[in-house]
């Protein structure tokens, strides 16, 4: 058998080497062999194949061993196929090849069958391209299309539940687009599909058919295309009253009407949206009426128009401080984020010394202390606004309470050295203390006051006090010497993204939220706030509260925690998370105690941990959870381990999460972010 080229055939094969040299295509020759061995290649196979030609031609690689594994018994069939037909040539289904340097790439593959004068194949001489590039973009316009798909259903979706009237048309007024609301209000059409490549005229003539001896029964129609004309003939967008009769009701639509361009600016429709102003237009009518009919009263009208400016004065300024917020909301966002990411990444740098990775930890810790105290604020404003802050009270020392907060800020006046103090004076005796109030909002509300005074005074005093006033009011003050208040401020300093200066946001940060927080805190106890100020001298905020007087509380025992005692050896502590990063971080918290972990991913899969090990001493279990929720998930293991404590733990900041956690059967209840310390602390207090 005759395994070689005739001298004819290697003459075109040269040819056609010469002419694939110069292009991106792959020209091989291979024999009739198995692995098919390359008996010649062109020069400009390393590009694609990362392979020297020496590479195939001295048959240290085989050609079928660079074929994908899950591809190369297809390509083998479609060769072995194809050949026993008879055919000259094979075009290949697109398969990948694994290149030198272990990239993926896909190929197209046109192989000629070569054949001796017997008929017997001797070779296949086969043209290779590289597709990578046509396979990525053919996968790209796959997603573009996917997601195009997308944004049209939620389109439909958003303009079908929407009471206003939403359509398009093309040049002709043919209808491209229309949503519910203009099939059912204007169109009178059985769907959306309906009016779809048809005129508003035709609906129109339809609902006049109906009922031929009203003419008032609908007149909408040739308004609507006069008022295209306009806009396709402008070419820019336009405003429009539109109104008529539809099924004899009378009808007042505000319409905006803009054009529609192609990609090289040709217009080709307009698009429309229109909001029913009936109601809006029939009282504007009676009031020119009344106008008419009063002018006697004119003064008073100037009175409320002048009453209107201030209003929309005050609009404007809202805008203008809620446009402020907004960019102030950004950069309090992405500063402590870039701290955060930024010294991350640092911390990966094997070489950082000790005393570096300490110092950017801590920059860490404060800057997500930072962003989480940012979306309390936010989180309480939104509740503020759903009316669904609620008031909790219970009893607290009220000095032993005020201390806490004292040393919270202590060691942050510490770091001015010494140009600054912090005082607290207590207005009852110990022992006399105890009071009945919600103290998480009598520490918000303190926390945001002695924030301010530290964040603004430089040097000087800060002075914390109370006292008991003769109307059993319990009234605080926070005085401070810092960069006081100017007077024209004092009036808005309590309303939402408010400073004393604009400048104040840049220089000293903050959302502008708190003392509205504080404002509304105070309100929600039925107390009052107030200031007092001096520019550039200092401000003292005053607040009081009910004075309620409580009983001694009972005194919880207190654990301490010692980071180098095997806390819980012997006791198994069952983890109900989803959350794989949650889980391993509670996993290190726990693994110093020498406690037994168990570990479930969801509700059902905890049931049936606790039904399998009688021996669980405490669980944490996430509220959020798949298949079946944290609380349905204890009230279903109480029934198992009755007497089994559970720690409920959860994203959720809202307060009434706590009192679910306890409905459902839980002791006690921990926010995220997860504080080590805090949550030792209590699963000692359960289980010790």
């Amino acid at each position: 058998m005759d395994s070689k080229l005739t001298p004819q055939e290697f003459e075109v094969s040269k040819i056609t080497n010469n002419l694939i040299k110069k292009s991106p295509v792959v020209w091989f020759l291979w024999k009739k062999k198995y692995n098919w061995p390359v008996e010649f290649v062109s020069d400009n196979v390393e590009t694609v194949f990362g392979y020297t030609k020496d590479d195939f031609m001295s048959e240290k690689v085989m050609y079928s061993e660079i074929i994908h594994p899950d591809d190369i018994q297809r390509v083998q069939k479609e060769v072995i196929s194809q050949s026993k037909t008879g055919t000259s040539s094979i075009i290949h289904e697109p398969y990948r090849i694994i290149t030198k340097t272990g990239e993926i790439k896909w190929l197209n593959d046109i192989t000629l069958i070569r054949r001796n004068k017997n008929n017997e194949i001797t070779h296949y001489e086969g043209i290779v391209i590289d597709i990578v590039e046509q396979y990525n973009r053919e996968k790209s316009l796959k997603e573009s299309e996917r997601k195009y798909k997308v944004l049209s259903e939620q389109f439909r979706l958003m303009s079908d539940n929407i009471p206003d009237l939403v359509w398009s048309k093309d040049l002709d007024g043919n209808f491209t687009f229309v949503n519910k609301a203009v099939c059912e209000k204007l169109l009178i059409a059985k769907d959306t599909q309906e009016p779809i490549g048809k005129k508003d005229m035709y609906f129109a003539i339809r609902q006049r058919k109906l009922y031929p001896d009203r003419k008032d029964w609908h007149t909408f129609g040739e308004v609507c295309i006069n008022s295209d004309e306009v806009v396709l003939k402008t070419k820019k967008p336009q405003r429009f009253d539109e109104y008529g009769n539809v099924k004899g009701k009378f009808m007042f639509l505000d319409v905006y009407k803009a054009p529609i361009f192609d990609n090289t600016g040709k217009i080709i429709g307009t698009v429309g949206h229109g909001r029913i102003v009936t109601k809006e237009k029939e009282a504007e009518k009676q009031l020119q009426k009344q106008n008419k009919e009063y002018e006697i009263l004119n003064k008073k009208y100037i009175a409320q128009n002048k009453e209107l400016e201030i209003a929309k004065e005050k609009a404007e300024e809202s805008n203008r401080l809620k446009s402020a917020f907004l960019a102030n909301m950004s950069h309090e966002i992405r500063t402590p984020m870039n701290s955060i990411l930024g010294f991350a990444q640092l911390l990966k740098d094997p070489s950082l010394k000790p005393e570096s990775k300490n110092q950017f930890i801590d920059i860490i810790n404060n800057s997500a202390n930072h962003l989480l105290n940012l979306i309390n604020d936010i989180i309480d404003i939104s509740k503020i606004d759903a009316n669904q802050m609620n008031v909790i009270e219970n009893e607290c020392k009220l000095n032993e309470f005020l201390f806490e907060i004292y040393q919270f800020f202590h060691s942050e006046v510490s770091r001015k050295k010494g140009q600054l103090k912090i005082v607290f004076k207590k207005g009852l005796a110990d022992g006399n203390d105890v009071i009945k109030t919600d103290t998480t909002r009598l520490r918000q509300i303190l926390i945001n006051l002695i924030g301010n005074a530290v964040k603004f005074t430089h040097e000087g005093l800060i002075e914390v006090k109370y006292t008991l006033t003769k109307d059993k009011q319990l009234l605080f003050s926070i005085k401070d010497t810092g960069i006081g208040i100017h007077k024209k401020d004092l009036t808005v300093i309590f309303e939402r993204f408010r400073q004393s200066e604009e400048a104040s946001t840049r220089k000293y940060g903050g959302t502008g939220l708190g003392l509205a927080i504080s404002k509304a805190c105070v309100e929600l106890l039925d107390g009052k706030i107030w200031v007092e100020s001096q520019h550039k001298k200092g401000s003292t905020f005053y607040f009081t509260i009910p004075y309620k007087k409580g009983t001694t509380p009972k005194l919880e025992k207190k654990i301490t925690i010692d980071k180098s005692a095997d806390l819980f050896e012997g006791k198994t502590i069952l983890v109900v998370e989803d959350d794989i990063h949650s889980t391993l971080l509670l996993e290190i918290i726990l693994k110093p105690t020498k406690a037994t972990i168990l570990n479930a991913k969801d509700g059902f899969e905890a049931i049936e941990v606790c039904k399998k090990n009688a021996n669980i001493h405490i669980i944490l279990m996430d509220i959020q959870l798949p298949k079946l929720d944290g609380l349905k998930t204890a009230k279903e293991v109480k029934k198992i381990l009755p007497h089994v404590p559970i720690i409920s733990q959860t994203a959720n900041a809202m307060h009434q999460d706590k009192q679910k956690s306890l409905d459902a059967g839980c002791v006690d209840y921990i926010t995220k972010p997860i504080n080590k310390k805090e949550l030792l602390q209590k699963i000692a207090k359960y289980m010790l």
